[in-house]
């Protein structure tokens, strides 16, 4: 019972590092997976998708070098812009 209880804080922890960005690799490694394709099978439902992250990564990137060409990316730029 020691183990399971042991296993369920340790996949726990495991998935909080993942929802919260950590890499697959370092997460692997401290759970002792002989690969990472496992770890990332098992937490993969938990990470955000690629898709959404990149285009929050360019629309950070883009709203700090040009938020005025690129109002959509930079929260509240459009709403000042266009107030009601």
């Amino acid at each position: 019972m020691a183990s399971l209880e042991k296993r369920a804080r340790t996949d726990s922890c495991a998935g909080a590092l993942i929802s919260r960005g950590v890499s697959v690799v370092p997460v692997s490694r401290w759970r002792g997976h002989s690969s990472r394709e496992i770890t990332y099978r098992v937490y993969a439902h938990l990470r955000e998708d690629d898709e959404t992250a990149g285009r929050a990564a360019v629309a950070a990137t883009l709203g700090r070098i040009v938020p005025d060409v690129y109002p959509v990316c930079t929260p509240g730029a459009a709403d000042a812009e266009n107030p009601r």
